[in-house]
Order: C-alpha cells, then sequence, then structure tokens
C-alpha cells in the first residue's frame, strides 16, 4: 500500500479513532479514579468482547468469501456457510 493510500485510509478510518478514543479515556478515567488492576482489565475484556462480537457479524453477513489455501484434515476447505462461522476469511 502506497504511503498515501495508506495516510487516507488511517485518516477515515471511524472504527479505529473510535477505538483509540475509548482506550485513552479508559486509561485517563484508571488514572483519576484510581481504578483497581481487576476493574481495569474488566473494562478492556467487556471492549475486546464487543470488538469479537461485531466482527462476527460482519464475518456471518458476507456475501463472497475465500476458503482458498485452508485445509481441514488434508483437504480443501468448502465455501459453505458452516465454513465462514469457522474458518478466517483469506481473501
Amino acid at each position: 500500500m502506497r504511503r498515501g493510500n495508506l495516510y487516507k485510509s488511517l485518516k477515515s478510518d471511524l472504527s479505529g479513532w473510535t477505538l483509540i478514543l475509548s482506550n485513552l479515556l479508559a486509561v485517563y478515567f484508571a488514572v483519576r479514579e484510581d481504578w483497581s488492576l481487576p476493574t481495569t482489565m474488566l473494562i478492556y475484556w467487556c471492549q475486546s468482547s464487543i470488538i469479537g462480537f461485531f466482527n462476527f457479524v460482519k464475518i456471518l453477513s458476507l456475501k463472497q468469501f475465500s476458503t482458498k489455501g485452508p485445509l481441514i484434515n488434508e483437504r480443501p476447505v468448502q465455501p459453505t456457510q458452516k465454513t465462514k462461522i469457522s474458518v478466517e476469511n483469506t481473501g
């Protein structure tokens, strides 16, 4: 990816900027309110769960995906709804 395209991509990535902002706010409040480590870890665990949920929904909503390359039991993976759930998109 060319440098200009990377800059343009980073500049317009709303989800990335939202994630950065939410992490900065979490750190700010953790320091300001003197949160314990378990409280801080719970915040980041919840954040990771939310991100994982939305990525799971995104994977399920793919219209086209590639299973070229991965093997299950030394056989090519078929592009079915079941494999969409269990195999990471490589395309």
